[in-house]
Order: C-alpha cells, then sequence, then structure tokens
C-alpha cells in the first residue's frame, strides 16, 4: 500500500490570502503563534518531512491540545502505522473535543468510521467535502484516502485539481511530481520536480524524488547523486543514502 504521504492540510502561513481565495479550512488555533506554528507543521507534512511535522504537532498539542491537530496527528498515524499506532487514542482525544461547524463534523464523521473499521470507505464524505468546498485541503483530503487503497490514478487527478486551483503553491509539485512517477509519466514528473527544485533547491525530499526519477531513466550516476545530497540536508534521509549506495554496489558489479 502507497504510504508516501500523508495530506490532512492546512495553508503554510496566516494571510488574507488564505482567507479571501478560500483555498484551505480555518486551522482552530487558539492564538495568531499557535496558528502559525500549527500550518508551519502542516506544510512540513506537504513536504513530506514527517519528522518535523511530528514534532511540532506533538508539541502544539502537549501546549494546547484542540480538534484540529489531534485529527491531524490521529490520520498521519493512521497513514504511516495503520491501526497499530497511536491512531486510536488521538482520534477518541480529537472526538473528546465536540467538533463544531461543517468542516470539523466531516472530519469527524471520517475518524469515526475509520475507529469503526479502519478499512471504510470515507470517499463519499471526502468528494462532498471537495465538491461543496472547492478547497486545496478538501483536494488533499480526498487524494489521500485514494492513495490509501492504492487508486493512484484517481489520487493523481485529485492532486491535479488541487494544482489547478493554485499553481503558486509549491508543495503541490511534489505530490504531483511523485504520482506522475508511479504512474510512468516520466517527463511530467521531472518537469515538475525541476520547477519544485528550482523553488527549493533545499528540500531533501525533491532530491530523493528527482533520485527515483532518474534511476527509473537509468541515469544511476545522476541518481546517486541527488539521494545523496538529499542525505546531506536531512540525516533522516538515510533510505536515500541506502538507495545510493544499492546503485554504487550495482555499478562497481558491472
Amino acid at each position: 500500500m502507497l504510504r508516501f504521504l500523508s495530506i490532512l492540510l492546512l495553508c503554510f502561513s496566516v494571510s488574507t490570502t488564505c482567507s479571501a481565495q478560500s483555498l484551505f479550512f480555518p486551522s482552530g488555533a487558539t492564538t495568531p503563534e499557535a496558528e502559525k506554528e500549527y500550518q508551519k507543521a502542516l506544510y512540513a507534512l506537504m513536504n513530506l518531512e514527517h519528522r518535523k511535522f511530528y514534532i511540532k504537532i506533538e508539541n502544539l498539542i502537549s501546549y494546547k491540545p484542540t480538534f484540529m491537530a489531534l485529527a491531524h496527528r490521529a490520520m498521519h498515524d493512521f497513514h504511516i502505522n495503520g491501526i497499530r499506532g497511536d491512531f486510536a487514542k488521538n482520534a477518541k482525544k480529537a472526538l473528546s473535543f465536540g467538533p463544531e461547524g461543517e468542516v470539523q463534523e466531516a472530519y469527524a464523521k471520517v475518524l469515526k468510521m475509520k475507529l469503526k473499521n479502519p478499512r471504510a470507505d470515507v470517499s463519499p464524505i471526502l468528494k462532498k467535502l471537495a465538491s461543496k468546498t472547492k478547497t486545496i485541503e478538501a483536494y488533499f483530503l480526498l487524494g489521500n484516502y485514494y492513495l490509501e487503497v492504492d487508486n493512484l490514478k484517481k489520487a493523481h487527478i485529485t492532486f491535479y485539481r488541487a494544482y489547478r486551483a493554485n499553481k503558486e503553491y509549491s508543495p503541490l509539485l511534489t505530490l504531483l511530481s511523485k504520482t506522475s512517477l508511479e504512474l510512468g509519466y516520466i517527463d511530467t514528473a521531472e518537469e515538475l520536480l525541476t520547477t519544485y527544485m528550482e523553488k527549493h533547491p533545499r528540500k531533501a525530499n525533491a532530491h530523493d524524488s528527482m533520485g527515483d526519477l532518474l534511476t527509473k531513466k537509468k541515469d544511476f550516476e545522476g541518481a546517486i547523486e541527488h539521494y545523496e545530497k538529499a542525505y546531506k540536508i536531512s540525516r533522516n534521509y538515510k533510505f536515500s543514502k541506502e538507495k545510493a549506495d544499492k546503485l554504487k554496489e550495482q555499478l562497481a558489479l558491472k
């Protein structure tokens, strides 16, 4: 099962642009400072920086837990660890806050269904949310569900709709590049990744993804270079170094 991303997301920064364009749901943070940190945590998640997300969201929950923070933490754990992790604990904590409003109620329904049956089909709820709100976050929610059930093509289409809604939100480039690569759209993936790396040359996940792309193109030396750069940027990317070492072994045997 594809588990390379978890995408219950909000916007990166508190701004009038966010509310004016209605691209993201309100976070429910209690202070401007908490809101900013919360959105930084989710931006890290969007960029596949899972450890950074985990640290920030745990700090926020320890400081002042909210329904949305716990809901995001619960679903992130579900997508990474399934029912073996802390999903149930955090989901129950979130639900104990008594979610208010249509969006939070939709989140709550998803949590309740997953608590009852981890394989529950939550797509009708998420489709309705996306159709009604037309927000990037709603598309992320739906795309993430499609990844959960290994429907990569629908996930790709859903992420593209989010990208079409806001092409300036650069994390969408890495999401689309990954689904493009998995579907075999090599040229599209390379174009998206190149654009993303121009904007964020110090993102480890971008270099790891470029390494994957170059491996598929059989440019093994180029792939090794990007894998090693990913590991140099972030020591959390040990898997990138492992991929580089494996390619080096293969090249040595030739």
